[in-house]
């Protein structure tokens, strides 16, 4: 995990993550939209085909057991209307970040935690829970995840101004809480 951070550290400081912001961002404008059935709802068979095909090291049903877990999720959430956000699906938004860290070659735990995240997020699932279903590292890394959303929100628009213009700033914090 030291070797991860010491990356991180190491991206932040010579400018890296703005061209790795403007690379994320030109990838989620070309993707193309998830498979969907004829009643509406995700194809989840089709794009677990996808995204096997795109790392043949993932685990095919770990994958699907977090997108079925996910799926609930937001699916019990609707049935109490705590929508985190109109017209916009928390389920869809995960496969659509797992997406983009597959094509970056981030391993399978990496994936899981993108699927769970929003979930986790919009406090539909309890954290201790997924470290109960799929591990401790998946919960480190959603738990990680959270705590970066939190430091950005927490940030003076002084403090941000550090990392460059306001345009990109913004766009990393769309990054790092989407």
């Amino acid at each position: 995990m030291p070797g991860k951070w010491h990356s991180l550290r190491r991206l932040a400081t010579d400018g890296a993550i703005h061209r790795a912001v403007g690379k994320v961002s030109s990838m989620v404008q070309v993707r193309a939209n998830q498979p969907i059935n004829t009643d509406g709802s995700i194809n989840l068979d089709a794009w677990l085909d996808h995204i096997v095909s795109v790392d043949l090291v993932l685990d095919r049903e770990v994958m699907k057991q977090a997108c079925e877990f996910a799926r609930q999720a937001e699916q019990n959430d609707k049935a109490h209307k705590n929508h985190w956000a109109e017209g916009t699906s928390s389920f869809q938004t995960g496969l659509e970040i797992a997406e983009i860290l597959a094509d970056l070659k981030l391993d399978q735990d990496s994936l899981v935690a993108a699927v769970i995240y929003r979930g986790v997020r919009e406090g539909v699932i309890p954290l201790p829970e997924v470290e109960q279903r799929f591990g401790a590292t998946v919960a480190k890394l959603i738990d990680g995840v959270l705590r970066m959303a939190a430091i950005s929100a927490s940030l003076s628009p002084r403090q941000s101004l550090v990392l460059g213009s306001q345009a990109q700033v913004e766009n990393l914090r769309k990054m790092l809480v989407a």
